[in-house]
């Protein structure tokens, strides 16, 4: 089953999202895992090659795992519009101070969303925002 990694993108109450290359939804920012590559890998390669985000601090659990890097937000398969069946991790991260770089051969565009207006965005999309919030806000001290 292929993979297909994501990152919601926090800060300052807002939210960082793409638009892809004939792709009018905005969506968090990543892509597929590469054969071969870890989750952990592919995250951080996405970021880079996409945006040029080098230094998030990742959301993890309180989970008494000492060597806990990251901690997926949400999990799913799906089939895509091939018939192909895959699964799709989303991770959490905050940034501050980070020049975002867009790679113009896969992205539209990037924007930041205010948290309290996702007009522009797709419900089904809107909803892990909201989830997503309510998590950072619970706890914020969770990223390193």
């Amino acid at each position: 089953m292929k993979q297909v990694v994501t990152t919601f993108i926090l800060k300052d109450n807002s939210i960082l999202l793409i638009r892809k290359k004939n792709n009018a939804r905005w969506l968090p920012p990543g892509g597929h895992v590469e054969e071969g590559e870890t989750l952990w890998k592919a995250i951080k390669r996405e970021l880079k090659e996409e945006l040029h985000i080098l230094n998030p601090k990742w959301y993890r659990s309180q989970a008494p795992i000492e060597t806990s890097i990251a901690t997926p937000v949400f999990c799913e398969t799906f089939i895509n519009n091939e018939g192909e069946e895959k699964l799709h991790v989303q991770f959490l991260a905050t940034i501050e101070e980070e020049t975002i770089i867009l790679q113009e051969e896969e992205l539209d565009e990037y924007k930041w969303f205010s948290l309290d207006d996702l007009n522009d965005v797709e419900e089904r999309v809107q909803e892990k925002i909201l989830c997503v919030k309510e998590l950072y806000n619970k706890h914020h001290k969770s990223f390193a």
